[in-house]
């Protein structure tokens, strides 16, 4: 890797994007272009798809990722035919490159069904030198299943005419139909082209696919996806390791290397706002050192009340978040008259970490990041603020608040903790949860048994997590005894404190799933009625823990909405209320 490249916002037809261009004279005439998958493979693949096209642009490639009509921080769009959209999009994405003079030569790389887009787009254009396959789905009846499944929704209908809506997804009956007669080894380039597929495992639908691509005259080769596991897992592991593109990037120097030629980077257009009826959007830069990026969406009319709401991660998603929750969010509020920004913390999404390592997404103290924020939207006028968080987004948000007098409003959803220990681990953070004898009275079972025997069992961090539970009872019961004596509670158990100390002077609305983890850790430090101070909790029926349901969405915001409702300077805050809400 060599020099860091640079890195432009763009905007072509419906679709926005980020252009990573090699810096210096060690960019060379090849671009890549980066077909993301879709749904939650869009998620797990997004991160991994920054890491690894800044490390082409290092190599001299020109890279160009970006998010399909629809999906991402696109334009919304309404068509019968997502996937013909979709293809389409990558078209366009290779006519702006060659419009611009920025390619000579163009390679698709695609995750999942991105690699089948990008096989069919390939197919179909004489002008690509090469196809990047990471885990392409191989027939489109199998993915319809694995869609449905994600939904919640069997397929009975043998047709496929019957519509289906995934998560931000809405797929036509016609969409479907065209889906459903996919069978990538059908899917032929022109002979002398090229191949790269790199995949978990030699399935033997796969090999078909391979052994049709070499009869033709296609130059195939396979790799396995050792250094890529990153994009197929989930978000909430990006503590854990990230992306190796050595495979891809010895394919690429033997398959398309770069020339010696440079990009004139400052001819490239400026990214152009996505003007709608109700709001504008653009992309931003802020922090110290303008390391933090996110994206500005006001109202056309302008904000009457001066307030915005600060988006912030859920888990590892990006800042449009999952099922593009944070995309419609903004533009809901935008369209109430509230502006927003959708920022990424410093590892995840578009904002670049120092070394681009692993991040944590509780550990990471998120706070400044948070306040540079607030600085962005204050220097352009804001004076009020409020910040809204999901899970982890929540956690991070409250933490800001405490620390930022300047939030006064919060709106939070399945917050799970309120308060993280370095160490601590994401996935046994549940087990804080359970009551000791919870474990005791799973030692009848026999399947437990054989289950710690094969080391299924982290026994040892199940230990610690319960250790330290107890410990935090200890410490609860010594903070209330304290204040019933009229004296300060030690300053590691003021929580219940500090929340009172905020509902002052901000008001919260917390928005809860039932069952939610993070009501038993509510009800630990405030009671079984969860009767917080200035805030009004909501238990929603039917509400699931990422809002991936899109009625439940609606329903989220529309609370939401109605909450940031005008407020005249002398009235009071909300009483503090707990409510088990019909929808």
């Amino acid at each position: 890797m060599g020099l860091e490249p640079a890195l432009r916002a763009i905007r072509f037809d419906e679709c926005f994007g980020w252009l990573h261009v090699p810096s210096g004279d060690r960019s060379g005439g090849t671009a890549v272009i980066l077909c993301s998958g879709l749904s939650t493979d869009g998620l797990t693949g997004y991160r991994p798809f920054r890491l690894l096209a800044d490390a082409l642009a290092g190599e001299g490639y020109l890279t160009l990722r970006f998010d399909y009509p629809g999906t991402g921080n696109s334009d919304d769009c309404e068509t019968d035919d997502f996937w013909l959209l979709c293809r389409t999009s990558i078209y366009a994405a290779i006519d702006w490159l060659r419009h611009h003079g920025v390619a000579d030569r163009v390679v698709l790389c695609g995750l999942r069904a991105g690699a089948t887009l990008a096989m069919e787009a390939a197919a179909t254009r004489s002008d690509i030198a090469g196809v990047l396959l990471i885990e392409p789905v191989l027939r489109g009846r199998s993915y319809l299943r694995q869609l449905g499944m994600e939904a919640g929704v069997k397929l009975t209908d043998p047709s496929g005419a019957a519509p289906l809506a995934v998560h931000e997804l809405k797929l036509s009956g016609k969409a479907v139909r065209r889906m459903q007669q996919i069978d990538l080894r059908q899917i032929k380039p022109a002979a002398g082209s090229a191949i790269c597929v790199l995949a978990q495992s030699p399935a033997r639908l796969l090999s078909e696919c391979v052994a049709a691509w070499r009869q033709a005259g296609v130059v195939v080769r396979c790799h396995e996806i050792t250094g890529l596991e990153a994009m197929l897992r989930p978000v909430l592991m990006s503590h854990t390791a990230s992306v190796d593109p050595v495979s891809i990037l010895a394919w690429l120097r033997e398959t398309a290397p770069t020339q010696a030629r440079s990009v004139a980077i400052d001819r490239l257009p400026d990214e152009s706002p996505l003007v709608a009826a109700a709001f504008t959007e653009m992309s931003v830069r802020f922090g110290a050192r303008r390391e933090l990026r996110g994206i500005l969406c006001e109202p056309r009319q302008g904000s009457a009340t001066g307030l915005v709401v600060v988006i912030t991660n859920s888990s590892g998603n990006p800042g449009y978040g999952f099922a593009r929750f944070g995309v419609e969010l903004a533009r809901d509020l935008a369209t109430a008259g509230v502006a927003s920004l959708r920022m990424d913390f410093t590892g995840l999404g578009d904002s670049a970490a120092p070394d681009d390592g692993p991040t944590h997404i509780f550990e990471v103290d998120r706070r400044q990041e948070l306040r540079s924020a607030i600085d962005l939207l204050a220097a352009r006028g804001y004076g009020r603020f409020a910040a809204h968080g999901l899970c982890s987004g929540a956690y991070h948000a409250l933490q800001a608040a405490f620390d930022d007098p300047r939030i006064t409003t919060l709106l939070l959803v399945n917050l799970q903790h309120l308060s993280w220990a370095e160490g601590d681990r994401v996935e046994l953070k549940g087990y804080a949860l359970r009551h000791p004898t919870h474990f005791l009275k799973r030692l009848g079972s026999g399947s437990v048994w054989v289950n710690l025997l094969r080391g299924r069992f982290d026994v040892a961090g199940i230990f610690k997590v319960q250790v330290a539970r107890c410990l935090e009872a200890i410490n609860r019961q010594a903070s209330r005894l304290t204040r019933r004596l009229g004296r300060r509670p030690p300053a590691q158990a003021t929580i219940t404190d500090r929340m009172r100390e905020l509902s002052l002077r901000a008001r919260t609305l917390l928005l809860m799933s039932e069952g939610d983890e993070g009501i038993p850790v509510l009800a630990r430090e405030f009671g079984s009625a969860l009767k917080l101070p200035g805030t009004v909790v909501q238990i929603v029926p039917d509400l699931d823990h990422a809002l991936s349901n899109a009625a439940m969405r609606r329903v989220v915001i529309d609370r939401m909405i109605a909450f940031l409702g005008p407020r005249t300077p002398h009235q009071p805050l909300l009483k503090s209320r707990m409510e088990v809400s019909t929808v």
